[in-house]
């Protein structure tokens, strides 16, 4: 049974390709997709015509294709029409997940079923007359990757409503690479022992080096005009900053990893900001 003959057989009609893709090249990416996603049935059409969107129209389409991860586009588009098949498929092989990601550092079991019930409202739930979110889903990234990004932009609004804050919007959270968003998160959930770590670890420095860090991050002095105060050359001044800012990373780096189970990749990525936090930090000492 070809393509045409099996779309008849299941939805009375024809399929209509879209434009630039041969039919073999469509057999390929439906066999493919429900290969991977086997308890999943709809529709040939209902996914040629969400897959279509997803295609730029100019250049040429089937090389546009393989860049497309079109069997989790498959499953997408099962839980855009409601399928509970697809929408179970991706609560066990995603939403499951999140317990193990770092959006679970240091949180409560509360707080994670309450981002896991904000997420499939997010993803599944049409709201104000436009489709479910699940529809935005472009396909160019693994949609687990999508979803964490989604759940990392709700953590973070959700801690800010703990904190009574305003959370951020759907076109600033989907603007975020997923990196940016987790270290985000990171920062949100540790903030406070984040920025008392970077102070204690300042007032253990000897004199000299917090005189130096002062002058140099929150004065923004330059380490020739620093050089010259100090008779020395920029240079050596470089080593001195250099030599403090190591110092402030090792023992911020030293209390979080005593106080919190943090794996090393997130440690890593929250000491990448002590620099940057350094100088906004210092303004309060």
């Amino acid at each position: 049974m070809d393509l045409t003959d099996r779309s008849r057989h299941m939805s009375g009609e024809p399929v209509s390709l879209p434009n630039g893709l041969t039919e073999e090249t469509v057999k390929q990416v439906l066999h493919a997709a429900r290969s991977a996603w086997p308890q999943v049935v709809i529709a040939d059409q209902a996914f040629l015509d969400f897959l279509a969107e997803k295609i730029p129209r100019d250049g040429d389409r089937s090389a546009e294709l393989s860049n497309l991860h079109t069997s989790d586009l498959y499953l997408a588009c099962g839980c855009l029409l409601g399928d509970p098949q697809a929408v179970a498929a991706v609560e066990r092989q995603y939403l499951s997940q999140l317990g193990a990601s770092s959006l679970a550092s240091g949180a409560g079991s509360g707080f994670m079923e309450e981002l896991k019930q904000a997420l499939r409202e997010r993803v599944f739930v049409a709201r104000h007359g436009e489709p479910a979110r699940i529809a935005s889903y472009s396909g160019r990234g693994p949609l687990g990757g999508w979803l964490r990004m989604v759940a990392a932009r709700l953590a973070v609004d959700l801690r800010k409503k703990q904190r009574g804050e305003v959370p951020s919007s759907d076109a600033e959270s989907l603007a975020v690479p997923i990196a940016d968003l987790e270290l985000q998160y990171l920062k949100e959930r540790y903030r406070a022992e984040f920025e008392a770590a970077i102070q204690s670890a300042f007032r253990e420095l000897p004199a000299r080096e917090r005189a130096l860090l002062r002058l140099h991050s929150v004065d923004g002095v330059a380490p020739s005009s620093i050089a010259t105060m100090y008779q020395v050359s920029p240079r050596t001044v470089q080593r001195w900053i250099a030599a403090a800012h190591a110092a402030i990373k090792a023992r911020v780096r030293h209390a979080l990893a005593t106080k919190f189970a943090l794996t090393e990749a997130e440690l890593d990525s929250l000491l990448g900001l002590v620099i940057s936090q350094l100088s906004v930090t210092l303004q309060d000492l």
